[in-house]
């Protein structure tokens, strides 16, 4: 079972004019907003890149893929130059070439 970070947000009501729809969560003009618990990180960058990961995981996973290999095969495609490619589109690739992936494992 994954659980999910517990993010809070809390407006400091002393900031904020409330005259205004705030634009973002992640950005409010006044500086009427804080954030803790950026999905374990320290800063909301960490958390977007957290966010990202943890959807690669969970598509692989949802594709029955190994996250680790998954992840390993996209970082030496971008080495090599090739575009990128999906969790989904990995899984159709390997899938159609059985005897190659058994080889390489």
């Amino acid at each position: 079972m994954t659980t999910k970070p517990n993010i809070q947000i809390k407006v400091i009501p002393e900031r904020c004019p409330q005259n205004h729809p705030c634009p973002a969560v992640k950005v409010c003009p006044v500086g009427a907003l804080t954030q803790k618990g950026n999905a374990g990180s320290q800063t909301i960058n960490g958390a977007d890149t957290a966010a990202t990961l943890y959807t690669i995981i969970e598509s692989c996973k949802k594709v029955e893929v190994d996250p680790t290999v998954f992840m390993r095969q996209a970082i030496m495609r971008n080495n090599r130059g090739e575009p990128p490619i999906s969790p989904l589109e990995y899984a159709r690739q390997i899938r159609s070439r059985p005897e190659e992936n058994q080889q390489s494992q």
